[in-house]
């Protein structure tokens, strides 16, 4: 399943993970060995470019302690009901 999130998003999504990057002291090259990518995904995701793949989010996330919320207007019921595949 695909999820589009605009180019403001990315942006914005960029910025934060430079502003955790930053606060933690690391260099793009440290928190992408930390996380077990590639610092080329680092450099991309700050630069809010499109295209990063839902892995890479997480490890990087992971690697900062960034927690990742998905939310809707329907969770309440998602919860609540027999939401298995």
């Amino acid at each position: 399943m695909a999820v589009k999130i605009t180019q403001e998003e990315m942006a914005t999504l960029g910025r934060l993970i430079r502003f955790h990057r930053k606060k933690a002291r690391l260099s793009a090259g440290q928190l992408a060995m930390i996380a077990g990518i590639g610092k080329t995904s680092i450099y991309e995701l700050e630069q809010g470019k499109s295209g990063c793949r839902l892995e890479t989010l997480l490890a990087i996330s992971e690697a900062l302690n960034v927690s990742i919320l998905l939310d809707s207007p329907l969770m309440g019921e998602f919860e609540g009901s027999d939401a298995t595949p």
